[in-house]
């Protein structure tokens, strides 16, 4: 691996950032922080702040796979979120993009999403959960009027590929 080539430098933190996912972020973001966060059974989890042109600061989440299912796990994810975005907006945290390292590590593939401060003191309210739950599933649209998805997902590693299906 050439570290000049694929990784961000000057970067503080204990994640190491691929300069491929600077391509699906905001035109000239500067990533100030990378850090390691949650657990998952498959993917390594990050979050990332970076300074916007606006001299804003913004942090998003990062999934990087390897292995069986990485691309359905990252593809599949991105196209999920950006469909629920769209049937109920606000519903899951805004999905930016997904992609593959660049360089030497061409079998890793990264989803990054919009980072959400979560508060586990307390579980949502069911009854207004239920209603955000209900509107998702009362306003998602087939771009074809058939049951199914576009692209591959997955459960955890397990690939499943929805075809479309008029039944």
């Amino acid at each position: 691996m050439s570290e000049e080539t694929e990784w961000l430098e000057g970067v503080d933190g204990d994640f190491l950032v691929n300069k491929a996912v600077l391509r699906v972020m905001p035109v000239g973001s500067k990533v100030l922080v990378a850090e390691r966060y949650g657990t998952s059974a498959w993917t390594k989890t990050g979050k990332i702040t970076v300074r916007l042109p606006d001299n804003e600061e913004k942090r998003f989440f990062i999934k990087c796979i390897t292995g069986k299912g990485a691309r359905a796990l990252a593809e599949g994810e991105y196209h999920s979120a950006t469909a629920m975005c769209a049937a109920a907006p606000g519903l899951v945290p805004e999905p930016v993009g997904w992609g593959t390292y660049l360089a030497d590590s061409r079998d890793c593939f990264f989803y990054l999403g919009e980072y959400r401060d979560l508060d586990l003191a307390a579980a949502p309210d069911p009854s207004a959960f239920g209603a955000r739950v209900a509107e998702f599933h009362g306003n998602g649209t087939s771009p074809n009027g058939m049951f199914g998805f576009p692209v591959p997902t997955t459960i955890g590693i397990m690939e499943r590929t929805v075809t479309w299906d008029a039944s």
